[in-house]
């Protein structure tokens, strides 16, 4: 059994490789993956808080940028919407709702 400090950790490269391997889907994360890891990186400090700082970055990047890609073309089935945090929800939903009011801006009528 891992302890807690090892456990976010963990949580944070697992996910990190499961996102660089699962091409252009989105990997499965915990609803709560984001919150566990912010609360363990607010416990670091110098060159960990800076390299754990950067993976959550490389993560947190990747996964943006498919989860843009999703809203754009507006299709998101319940399984991929199952792989996402709740925060990421939140985001995919803003920015589908963004691409349908730019869509509609831009409609030849």
């Amino acid at each position: 059994m891992m302890s807690e400090s090892i456990q976010p950790k963990f949580l944070l490269k697992q996910a990190l490789v499961k996102e660089n391997t699962n091409g252009f889907d989105l990997a499965t994360l915990e609803g709560d993956t984001y919150v566990i890891i912010r609360e363990y990186l607010v416990t670091l400090s110098g060159e960990d808080r800076i390299i754990m700082s950067s993976l959550f970055n490389q993560l947190t990047l990747k996964r943006k940028a498919k989860i843009l890609a999703l809203a754009s073309s507006l299709n998101l089935d319940p399984d991929t919407r199952s792989k996402m945090t709740t925060e990421e929800r939140e985001f995919f939903d803003k920015i589908a709702l963004a691409t349908v009011d730019f869509k509609r801006s831009v409609e030849v009528k």
